[in-house]
Order: structure tokens, then C-alpha cells, then sequence
């Protein structure tokens, strides 16, 4: 069990990365007001929601990178990209959410899916199930950016998505989550 003063730096840190979501989405506000959007507005919604995802993944490969500099300093990394990927799941996942992934598939072509059946960040959104949806895609681009920033400092190009479905889960109080790598 993770110590109280562990458990306060969780809960800030997860405070954190909501705030700086919300900010880099505030930056540039767009949005199509109340009533009928015109085909224009919506093409222009949708180009500010990409920019927005793009910054979010951007700040996650970031952090990510460099946080792979400090643990690797205590460890011996593996070349091989699926022992990279196992080392992603294992002491990465662990270090970050105090857990590691809980499961780990492949189909041996350069695919990984990374299991996370309780993803810690999304249990605190509240709202309705479209509003979830919205915050947890856009959060989401920031684990992306750490997975495939922390792959990069390890040599490995990759391109990384996610996606979520609390149905597959069959508790409501869950939020499974799947992290899909593609090692290009």
C-alpha cells in the first residue's frame, strides 16, 4: 500500500497534469457556440481540437523522455524492442502509477497493446458520460506523448493511441484503458 505522503504526490501530480491539459486547451479557445454549426466552424473545431491533442502528446514525449534519462541511470536497458516494451510495462509503468501494466499483448509484427485495467488518471473525472469522453480523450494524448517519448530515449520510433471503454470493465468505477504501439 502506497504511503500517505505517496498517495498526497499522487493526487497533486494528477492535479497537475489536469491543469496544464486544461490550460494548453484554453490557450487558443475555439469553439462553436450553442445552436447549428456551419461546415466551416466545425472544420475549424476539429483542426483546434487536433492542435490541442498535438500540444498535450508534445508535453507528454517530452516528460517522457526525459524521465526514461533519470531511471535509466539504475538499470541496465535491453536492446531488443520487445524487452524494451516489457521494461515500458514493468519499472516505467511502476514508477509512474505505482503499478505496472496488467497486460501486455503483441502480435510480433512491431504491435503492442498495453493493458491498464484501472488507468488511475481518468477515475476522477465526473460528469456525464459525453463530457468523460471528451476529458479522457484529451488527457489520454498525454500518456501517449510519455509512452512514445520514454520508447524514443530507448531507440525505439514509434506511434502510440489509446483508447477506453468502462463497459468492458463491468464495474462503472473503473476506467480500463489500452495503450496501442506501433514500432515503425
Amino acid at each position: 500500500m502506497a504511503s500517505p505522503s505517496s498517495s498526497v504526490a499522487d493526487s497533486v501530480a494528477q492535479l497537475l497534469i489536469t491543469e496544464a491539459i486544461a490550460s494548453v486547451a484554453r490557450a487558443s479557445p475555439l469553439s462553436v457556440g450553442e445552436g447549428e454549426a456551419t461546415v466551416a466552424e466545425a472544420e475549424r473545431e476539429e483542426s483546434h481540437r487536433m492542435v490541442v491533442a498535438a500540444k498535450i502528446e508534445l508535453m507528454g514525449h517530452s516528460i517522457g523522455y526525459r524521465f526514461i534519462e533519470r531511471i535509466a541511470q539504475q538499470r541496465m536497458l535491453p536492446a531488443d524492442s520487445l524487452e524494451v516494451i516489457k521494461f515500458l510495462c514493468k519499472d516505467v509503468w511502476q514508477e509512474l502509477f505505482g503499478k505496472p501494466i496488467d497486460k501486455l499483448q503483441t502480435n510480433h509484427r512491431g504491435v503492442f497493446v498495453l493493458k491498464d485495467d484501472d488507468f488511475k488518471w481518468l477515475e476522477r473525472h465526473s460528469g456525464s458520460e459525453s463530457q468523460f469522453q471528451k476529458a479522457a480523450s484529451q488527457l489520454l494524448n498525454f500518456p501517449c506523448g510519455l509512452i512514445r517519448g520514454a520508447l524514443e530515449n530507448l531507440g525505439i520510433n514509434s506511434l502510440v493511441s489509446a483508447d477506453f471503454s468502462p463497459e468492458e470493465a463491468g464495474r462503472s468505477d473503473t476506467r480500463p484503458t489500452a495503450f496501442h504501439v506501433r514500432i515503425r
